[in-house]
């Protein structure tokens, strides 16, 4: 199903709704504002799916359903939690199969996929509420506030209608704001807007672009998504490691999205070298350009495989820069996972949860290294007369400078700084 990441983002912002108060409506102050599309981050937008399941497959699961959100599957899963088989259909139909040919992800067979409501809070868990930050500060919905929901299972090379969507939405809020749009990206999104700029040219970025507030990128990936590609996470502590639970590991972790997060190899200071191992065994460690092998040794020779299409696809191998003013915020000094040890060795199997991990410097989630990698725009940022900010803040997780409630874990000196800086083009402060 997920990785350890994408169930902790999930995590969070669930819990959210419970943590602030029911939002106001907004009387439309605030008109002039600057427009904003918010990019949210990975497992934020809901996806629908549509069944027609051959019925030659899984033959304990549903075979025809009409289009019903499936992520959350607050409805689905809850009917489901204590049946590891109806869970492992639903794995299934959220977990897009591979095609080597075209080096693309796409539905199984009998299953449609989509996210929906384009620009629209609805098409967000927890929309409302994910607003409130800008609707209490002046921003309306759907007049100078918008969102751009994305398929978070997927990776830059299969985001599809995403990028005529964004590029339709921005257009669309320029002509009726007569003012240039700001992209708010968090975590997952960070690299989901950054694909997106990547495939226009600089012309239509000076035309529309105002600046970008990516907030806990995951640029260089992340150790945690590293462990959980090997390992998977068990929805079912509790229950015996049957056929079927094993078989539900298989997919764990799987997603496109999460093994194209997984750590960078590199010699410089924002990846990966090759002396530093992320997992460790008894009889050797894997360093990051040794994952794959890490991969293989646990029986999962073809996970590894698609790994390998994506670790070169050009957006995060390249890492071009975005052509735009860019604010680039991180936490750090939050204990953030850099290895994880396996007290036996891998043999071709599963091999359940790691016995320990180690620590170092991040945001929970994302190290340090991987969120300043954008250093490296430097020079082609200056190039072209664009900002290059970045800006580390102690002790804050991640994506947490998206909430200005502290309630809610949020960080309300973090959200009114980048507020600040699209509005006024004040400089945050270095913390």
């Amino acid at each position: 199903m997920l990785c350890h990441l994408l169930v902790a983002i999930a995590a969070a912002l669930f819990s959210f709704s419970a943590a602030v108060p029911a939002p106001n409506s907004n009387d439309g102050a605030g008109a002039d504002l600057p427009p904003i599309i918010f990019v949210p981050g990975t497992t934020e937008s809901k996806i629908e799916l549509e069944l027609n399941y051959p019925i030659d497959l899984e033959v304990w699961c549903i075979q025809k359903h009409a289009w019903e959100v499936m992520w959350p599957g607050d409805g689905f899963f809850n009917r489901t939690d204590h049946n590891p088989l109806q869970a492992l259909c639903w794995e299934n139909w959220l977990n897009p199969k591979y095609d080597a040919k075209t080096n693309t992800w796409g539905d199984r067979e009998g299953v449609h996929s989509r996210v929906f409501d384009f620009g629209k809070f609805s098409s967000l868990n927890q929309g409302q509420y994910m607003a409130m930050g800008w609707t209490q500060n002046g921003w309306t919905l759907g007049k100078n506030l918008f969102a751009a929901p994305w398929d978070w299972r997927l990776a830059s090379p299969s985001f599809g209608s995403f990028y005529p969507n964004l590029k339709a939405l921005v257009e669309q809020v320029h002509n009726q704001t007569n003012q240039k749009v700001s992209f708010w990206a968090v975590s997952g999104g960070c690299q989901s807007a950054l694909a997106f700029l990547h495939r226009q040219s600089q012309a239509w970025k000076d035309e529309h672009i105002a600046k970008v507030a990516f907030v806990s990128p995951v640029w260089s990936g992340t150790v945690t998504a590293a462990g959980t590609a090997i390992a998977g996470t068990n929805l079912y502590p509790s229950q015996p490691a049957t056929k079927q639970l094993l078989k539900m590991f298989e997919y764990l972790g799987h997603f496109p999205q999460c093994l194209w997060l997984t750590p960078r190899a590199g010699t410089d200071n924002y990846t990966w070298p090759e002396s530093e191992k992320i997992v460790q065994t008894p009889d050797r460690g894997y360093s990051a350009s040794e994952l794959g092998q890490a991969l293989t040794d646990v029986g999962l020779k073809h996970i590894a495989e698609e790994m390998a299409s994506l670790i070169v696809e050009p957006d995060l191998a390249k890492f071009e820069a975005p052509g735009v003013d860019s604010l680039i915020i991180y936490g750090y000094e939050v204990p953030t996972p850099t290895r994880y040890h396996w007290n036996t060795s891998f043999a071709g199997k599963w091999p359940g949860a790691a016995s320990s991990t180690e620590y170092g410097s991040g945001d929970g989630l994302v190290p340090a290294r991987s969120s300043v990698r954008s250093a490296t725009w430097q020079d082609a940022q200056s190039k072209l007369n664009k900002q290059l900010l970045h800006r580390a803040f102690f002790n804050q997780s991640h994506a947490m400078c998206t909430l200005p409630f502290p309630s809610a874990g949020g960080d309300p000196v973090c959200f009114h700084q980048v507020t600040s800086w699209i509005v006024n083009n004040t400089i945050p402060p270095s913390l």
